[in-house]
């Protein structure tokens, strides 16, 4: 497969360690005592969270789930806010990442960069280190989504394509290790994933920006890489043979990592999804393997177990960017043990973890043809989920009812209707979902997946080549077709899914533009809580979706909350920091950790 050996690495010089970086702003002499340094993590993080919130997921399996019910359903409605803390101030950038909690410290990272510990009771900062690299992204693209620790270590990816590693007590910056090759864009920092002495993470930029995305393994020690897999085949390597044969197409096709992976320590696999293939218009025929797929792979050697691949030759940024969610439900009768992925398509997709076959039944259909989809290269068959689609999947006349930009109709369509030169062609759901990036979560009672989406549209006009740049002012050329979409277009659902059935059990629907993008957790408490684009949190009840709880707080929300006790008391924190334009959010905003718990 496609691995580099250590040896090469070190003498590549990818790793930069022992750095002394300014770290503390605040008293570093309180971290000594303060803050206990997080073990070798092992199985142990496979285990459901209580105290602790320990993965940016909650466990290693993703599934937002806390064991908690100090908060529940009945006492909800007291719920007060305790504290609120700003790290960076005001920020230009979205945070779209929970903290990470560790025996009473908070571990969170800001939009900018910013890596800080906090004591998790009060919200005082108890050291903070900035950011101090070059950002390495033309679009000005950059989020957060969270950090890893273990090891003594706190490990974030930053704008600067490297992978950091900070310690723990103090902040000190113990070693950087490249993350993107250096030909390559990275549109925003991965988030890192620390299992039984190794960090793993994907690389962006993918099919947004030229580049190659890959998946790797580092050391947690050094940070010398151990592995890496691409997630585009070079000729002659599995998968090779989706993609056209005689071209380059592979050196820049895509599949960007959006999120994290999800771990079974059982079966030592890691998985992860890899993005819409690049780019979006114009490629050969192929269904351009591994992206817009979840791949399975071994966490010691990296080595190939199995692939799902949801979307073939994906023309419409249609990949499947949150992090994969793992579960054991009883489905027919019998336990099984399966893997959610949820994608921009609005299908939910579940898979047997150890095999990669369908769990509840995905069956390979025939999607619209014609024209465009000659012009496109287009598969002709896409698999198609039994069960419910949790966001529309049909273009809207109302919405599309005037010109064109080119001053024609638009041709209105659906779900993997391809579009071609012609005309602009209406989709639906559009680029950012559907299922988006926002985490999942998973109430481990009553077998219910809680999927935070966007009934979004957008319309699509092919353009006549591909021209290979990837840049802000070249982004259509370089994608080979113009998107359009609506402002106002957006509005948001919550839905609870049964992963027996893949049906929905209950759904909240947004208007007036309010979306779902933030992720959302579940908890023994009967609870499901959620942000909205309007600055709302909300609690739900679990069971029948009652809305039993809810807080106005100043900025959009596009980050899930988490849940911790510290001295026996319950808390729940949630980042308050915006939404992109994109999103309707202001552009710029303060980067608030906000706090509740009972009186």
């Amino acid at each position: 497969m496609r691995f580099r050996n250590l040896g090469v690495l070190m003498a590549l010089g990818v790793v930069t360690a022992s750095l002394a970086v300014a770290s503390a702003s605040a008293s570093t002499a309180k971290s000594a005592a303060y803050i206990a340094p997080a073990p070798a993590f092992g199985s142990d993080l496979g285990a459901l969270p209580g105290a602790d919130w320990p993965t940016v997921g909650g466990n290693l399996w993703n599934q937002g789930y806390s064991t908690l019910n100090q908060i529940n359903d009945t006492n909800v409605k007291d719920l007060k806010q305790v504290w609120t803390q700003s790290i960076h101030g005001i920020s230009s950038v979205e945070l779209e990442g929970g903290p990470t909690i560790y025996r009473g410290i908070m571990y969170a990272a800001t939009g900018e960069g910013d890596m800080a510990a906090l004591d998790a009771r009060t919200g005082e900062i108890i050291w903070k280190v900035p950011f101090t690299g070059k950002p390495s992204n033309p679009y000005g693209i950059s989020a957060q989504r969270g950090v890893a620790i273990g090891e003594g270590q706190v490990y974030l990816a930053q704008n600067d394509g490297k992978l950091w590693a900070y310690d723990q007590k103090t902040g000190h910056v113990n070693w950087k290790s490249s993350i993107v090759l250096p030909q390559d864009i990275q549109l925003s920092p991965p988030t890192p994933v620390y299992y039984d002495g190794k960090v793993f993470l994907g690389s962006h930029g993918g099919g947004d920006a030229g580049a190659r995305g890959s998946f790797s393994a580092y050391d947690a020690k050094t940070g010398l890489r151990v592995w890496r897999f691409f997630i585009v085949p070079q000729p002659g390597e599995l998968g090779s043979g989706s993609w056209p044969a005689g071209t380059n197409e592979w050196m820049v096709g895509g599949g960007a990592s959006w999120t994290w992976s999800a771990i079974d320590p059982a079966t030592h696999t890691v998985y992860f999804t890899g993005g819409n293939a690049g780019p979006y218009s114009g490629r050969g025929p192929g269904d351009n393997l591994f992206t817009s797929s979840v791949v399975a792979l071994d966490t010691n050697t990296g080595a190939y177990k199995w692939h799902f691949q949801a979307i073939h030759h994906d023309l419409w940024d249609y990949d499947c960017p949150a992090t994969p969610l793992l579960f054991d439900a009883t489905i027919k009768g019998a336990m099984r043990h399966g893997i959610a992925v949820t994608c921009k398509t609005g299908y939910a997709y579940l898979l047997d973890r150890n095999t990669g076959a369908a769990l509840v039944g995905i069956k390979e259909r025939h999607v619209p043809g014609g024209p465009n989809s000659v012009f496109q290269n287009a598969s002709k068959t896409q698999p198609i989920p039994v069960g419910d689609a949790f966001a529309p999947q049909v273009a809207d006349p109302k919405v599309w009812a005037g010109p064109a930009p080119d001053g024609k109709p638009y041709k209105l369509g659906r779900l993997f209707s391809a579009y071609g030169p012609n005309e602009f062609t209406a989709v639906a759901p559009g680029l950012i979902g559907g299922g988006d990036w926002p985490r999942m979560s998973y109430d481990v009672k009553r077998q219910l997946l809680f999927v935070c989406a966007q009934a979004s549209v957008a319309a699509f006009k092919a353009i006549p080549a591909a021209d290979g740049k990837a840049s802000a002012a070249g982004f259509n050329a370089y994608q080979g077709g113009v998107p359009k979409s609506y402002k106002g277009q957006l509005s948001g659902t919550f839905t609870a899914l049964d992963v027996a059935t893949n049906k929905i059990v209950w759904q909240k629907k947004y208007t007036d533009g309010t979306t779902c993008y933030s992720g959302s957790i579940a908890t023994a408490g009967n609870l499901a809580l959620v942000g909205t684009s309007d600055g709302t949190f909300r609690a739900y009840s679990s069971a029948t979706g009652q809305e039993l709880w809810s807080k106005k707080l100043p900025y959009p929300i596009a980050a899930p909350p988490v849940t911790y006790s510290v001295n026996g008391k319950q808390y729940i924190s949630i980042y308050d920091g915006g939404q992109t334009a994109l999103l309707g959010g202001a552009k710029t905003k303060k980067d608030l950790l906000v706090t509740f718990a009972l009186n």
